[in-house]
């Protein structure tokens, strides 16, 4: 019995861990979703890179950072 290769998702802001065998690939990259892969974050439970799919967080009219 092999233990499976566990890869953290290649999207910035998802914190998703996904087995190398169900990993989606794109360009070189792998991913837990197909979403992520395409740029969209997934919607797995624990993580919100789906609601800010980007790396950069929204930012409040007069240019804060929201938190």
């Amino acid at each position: 019995m092999s233990v499976p290769e566990i890869k953290r998702c290649a999207a910035e802001s998802c914190v998703c861990e996904v087995e190398r065998a169900d990993a989606v690939s794109s360009e070189g990259s792998l991913y837990c979703s197909e979403r992520c892969a395409d740029g969209r974050g997934c919607d797995h439970a624990g993580c919100n890179c789906g609601e800010f799919p980007t790396a950069e967080p929204p930012t409040t009219p007069r240019g804060h950072t929201a938190r």
